[in-house]
């Protein structure tokens, strides 16, 4: 009688934990929610291009572009005649930070979206974590 009621309570806690992580994945689905969205947003892309960048210097030893990313073009003719020309062809919003945005898609495109994404959240100096809002126990 005792190992029913045993079985009993392990059946019901099983489905109460299964529901449980069910409810929590459902919520790993779901994008990040803030009140300085743009703050993410941005972030995002900043990490997202950096990462990319980074991936494919590593990758392909690409010196040129190691330098791209380090800001060693920041203040050069090449870098002001390149964003010049891109103002030229209507692209008037396009800044030296951009252009590390126009790297091909890689493989690892997922999870660097993912990467990025949590490195956004988390970016100390700006107040995402005073925005947040927290929909869930999990």
């Amino acid at each position: 009688m005792k190992s029913r009621t045993v079985l009993g309570q392990l059946r019901d806690c099983s489905k109460q934990t299964q529901m449980k992580m069910e409810a929590c994945l459902a919520l790993e689905h779901e994008e990040p929610i803030t009140v300085n969205e743009r703050y993410l947003a941005d972030y995002k892309r900043q990490f997202s291009a950096r990462y990319k960048a980074a991936r494919q210097v590593r990758i392909r030893s690409a010196h040129k572009l190691r330098s791209l990313v380090n800001g060693d073009y920041q203040n050069t003719t090449l870098m002001q005649n390149t964003v010049t020309n891109l103002h030229q062809m209507g692209l008037d919003r396009v800044t030296n930070n951009d252009l590390l945005r126009l790297l091909p898609v890689d493989s690892a495109d997922d999870a660097i979206d993912i990467m990025s994404e949590v490195r956004a959240y988390y970016q100390g100096e700006c107040p995402l974590a005073e925005g947040t809002l927290y929909l869930s126990s999990c």
